[in-house]
């Protein structure tokens, strides 16, 4: 019913569908051009640069995470001889994966990328603390399903520099001017 009404008052006006479209893309092109010619033309100093970071350092930081990989063992298989398989060397943590695991990231060795510490659950933050890079966890459960983690890094809080954080600052210094 709003398309219809929208049509309606458009041919009222003696414009199409298409034609709006364009003038309204044309008009959004337009209004990005200028909000970029002006951002180009406030100037943020690197001393207000340095200043803003050193004061708000403890902002520009990497949180605690971890790189972890898992298998979802299927009801099938035992997953303590799949953890035996990887213990012993036979098997890498990823080719098994690939073999036993039913987790839809099976296909890339069980990969389920950086994770913030914060946003893990109780158990895995437990098992995971007690772990080093390249370790395996016993087998885990959880409901109807077993699995295992492999903890493949750590990454600690660290201070970004403020070369990797200076266009974030240039964009926050740049706002309110």
């Amino acid at each position: 019913a709003a398309h219809h009404q929208c049509q309606v008052h458009l041919t009222l006006r003696g414009t199409s569908m298409k034609e709006a479209r364009e003038q309204s893309g044309q008009g959004m092109l337009r209004q990005l051009r200028m909000s970029m010619m002006v951002a180009r033309k406030i100037m943020v100093t690197k001393e207000e640069v340095e200043r803003y970071y050193e004061e708000h350092k403890n902002e520009f930081t990497t949180q605690h995470s971890v790189d972890v990989s898992m298998i979802i063992v299927g009801p099938t298989t035992d997953p303590e001889a799949v953890r035996a398989e990887i213990a012993s060397g036979k098997t890498s943590f990823e080719d098994a994966a690939r073999r036993y695991s039913t987790a839809p990231n099976a296909a890339s060795g069980g990969k389920m990328g950086t994770i913030a510490w914060a946003y893990l659950n109780p158990e895995w933050r437990r098992v995971l603390a007690n772990m080093q890079a390249g370790e395996v966890s016993q087998v885990m459960r959880g409901g109807q399903a077993a699995y295992l983690l492999q903890l493949n890094s750590t990454i600690e809080n660290t201070a970004q520099t403020l070369e990797d954080v200076a266009p974030e600052i240039e964009n926050i210094l740049r706002e309110p001017k």
